[in-house]
């Protein structure tokens, strides 16, 4: 027997999601995907951060972050830094 999570009818399916935070990719070049996000697709870039280490992980990775919004709200996130796609091809629970 299986027990129904609080709220959740059984038999009934949730739905398909119905907006998304953001969808994280890696970049190589940072200044050309922040050209092409903001010239070639004209999205607003909304946010950047930089940091010495990787935050789900502590791993010491230097890397960009940086978040354009799209029409809904939501945003593209993309990675770069000298060896994000390296530690990407390695470690494939992310960044």
């Amino acid at each position: 027997m299986t027990i129904p999570e609080p709220g959740v009818a059984v038999g009934v399916r949730p739905g398909k999601p119905q907006m998304l935070n953001h969808v994280a990719y890696i970049t190589r070049d940072t200044s050309a995907t922040v050209d092409f996000y903001t010239n070639l697709l004209g999205m607003e870039l909304v946010a950047a951060v930089m940091d010495d280490s990787i935050p789900s992980t502590g791993d010491p990775v230097p890397y960009f972050h940086s978040f354009f919004k799209m029409g809904d709200g939501s945003t593209i996130a993309l990675f770069g830094g000298p060896r994000a796609a390296a530690t990407r091809r390695t470690d494939p629970s992310g960044l």
